[in-house]
């Protein structure tokens, strides 16, 4: 990992910070206590322009202090460049060719428009726009987790999810995860709530931001049919609604076409991604899912999970969470057979991860979760993170040799090729 990528990434502040903060949070508590601030904020979602600049707020307050560290190498040639030259030729049309290994177009949009509003390719420019997706993100987990749970539920699963490493981190650098991860859950929002044309544009974005985007639609058809199903609808009613429902992946199909017509070819030839090996792929399903629900003192939170399954099994069990269960299965299925992957290419489903988290610590601990809360801030702002390794589960955990070994065959050559025997190859920020 790079200095410039380290340090736009991480954040820690020591031990002072986390005393200071405690002391913050003690006076909070002692404020709350007497004017009940705490259920107003949870209910902000009656006024969501409020609920929205308080999440932006608060990222642009934390990340404030690596808003202007440097470009990175991997940033200039795989971000900024493309995007400068589309606002410096006044073209936002998008110049397939010039697109870096076939991403679709509109993250380079938005930093081009961005670029060319600001008159500006600092490093500032880009690390905010990144900020407000962030927020975006923030907000919608809200909006999302007050809908299916309560507003108590939906601060505490926000803010936990702010406070996990890795939204934390890709939360300032311009980098695919964080406006994947804003789309995601604004999409499923707007599928669960049945806002059919704001969904259709908020997935069609989403599928034209990255191409696994479209990992998120098979979960959400497969919601709608449930639905569907249950309130009785005829067949034909719900053949019509899914087939709706599923137009993102037209978009999705005919941006491949059009990139397979205008370049010639998907990725680099150097690029061997999908392999199929069996055992290598199931290790790495289950070291996937070790990312999600082990890694970086996750298991705390996936312990409030596993208690709080048998004391509301109904809960758990209910529709509106078969999206989140199907999307999470979806991504660990479809990387397990990916040879070159990032920690932060799960970013999509963190929203929906961290709205179960948030849901299983309030039903443990209910007013007292803000302790958990603590817990998790307090880890994140004092973890050394200058160490790329990560906790596995005993059983996925790779030795450090191989891990080193792969690591740098997936940094040299051309084209970071890799070899589909290598199973798992370095799964980093």
């Amino acid at each position: 990992m790079s200095t410039h990528t380290l340090a736009i990434y991480s954040f820690p502040l020591g031990w002072k910070f986390v005393l200071a903060t405690l002391c913050i949070v003690l006076l909070l508590w002692v404020i709350n206590y007497k004017f009940r601030f705490i259920v107003k904020l949870a209910e902000l979602h009656r006024r969501p322009l409020l609920l929205f600049l308080f999440y932006f707020f608060m990222v642009l307050a934390l990340k404030w202090p690596v808003l202007n560290v440097p470009y990175g190498r991997s940033d200039i040639t795989g971000y900024i460049l493309p995007a400068a030259e589309w606002a410096l030729a006044h073209n936002f049309l998008p110049p397939t060719g010039s697109v870096c290994m076939g991403h679709p177009p509109f993250l380079y949009e938005v930093l081009a428009v961005s670029f060319a509003v600001t008159g500006s390719t600092e490093p500032w420019v880009s690390h905010l726009v990144v900020i407000v997706f962030a927020a975006v993100g923030l907000f919608f987990t809200h909006l999302l987790a007050q809908h299916l749970v309560n507003g108590r539920a939906a601060l505490l699963a926000t803010v936990l999810l702010f406070f996990s490493d890795t939204y934390f981190h890709g939360a300032n650098g311009p980098f695919f995860g964080i406006p994947l991860a804003a789309l995601s859950v604004m999409t499923l929002y707007f599928a669960v709530r049945q806002r059919f044309r704001l969904y259709l544009v908020s997935a069609t974005l989403l599928v034209l931001c990255k191409i696994p985007g479209v990992l998120i639609i098979p979960g959400i058809v497969c919601y709608i049919f449930m639905r569907e199903k249950k309130q009785g609808r005829p067949f034909s009613r719900i053949f019509f609604t899914v087939a709706r429902y599923s137009l993102p992946c037209l978009v999705a199909a005919g941006w491949v076409v059009v990139l397979r017509l205008t370049v010639g070819a998907f990725v680099s030839e150097n690029h061997e991604f999908f392999h199929i090996a069996y055992k290598d792929n199931l290790q790495a399903f289950f070291h996937l899912l070790s990312l999600l629900f082990y890694t970086d003192y996750k298991w705390i939170l996936t312990a409030f999970v596993i208690c709080s399954i048998p004391v509301r099994p109904r809960e758990w069990l209910h529709i509106d969470f078969a999206a989140f269960y199907l999307i999470i299965l979806t991504f660990c299925v479809f990387f397990s057979f990916w040879a070159y992957h990032f920690h932060r290419y799960l970013l999509p489903v963190y929203p929906l991860l961290f709205i179960l988290f948030g849901k299983a610590v309030y039903d443990i601990l209910k007013n007292r979760a803000w302790i958990v809360l603590v817990i998790m801030g307090a880890i994140l702002f004092t973890k050394d993170y200058d160490r790329p390794e990560h906790f596995r589960m005993p059983w996925v955990k790779k030795k450090k040799a191989e891990w080193t070994i792969q690591k740098e065959e997936s940094m040299t050559g051309p084209g970071y090729k890799t070899r589909p025997s290598a199973g798992i190859i370095a799964i980093d920020f």
